[in-house]
């Protein structure tokens, strides 16, 4: 039984909440999210769900609405 890896979460640099990217680095199994709209990049990691969780600990910015 596999476990479900959590979602990351809005991109810490942009905010923007859409999709992320899993990215696949080749022939070195390391994993990291990229922003969808900034390409911002996230921690390598060795498995799915590290990098998720990795973005997710990320601080975020947190703009102010005018």
């Amino acid at each position: 039984m596999s476990i479900k890896p959590t979602i990351p979460l809005e991109c810490p640099f942009c905010n923007f909440a859409g999709d992320a990217v899993i990215r696949p680095e080749e022939y070195k199994e390391q994993y990291w999210i990229e922003c969808f709209k900034c390409h911002a990049r996230g921690p390598k990691a060795y498995t799915v769900a590290e990098a998720v969780r990795l973005w997710n600990q990320a601080p975020r910015r947190r703009l102010l609405s005018r």
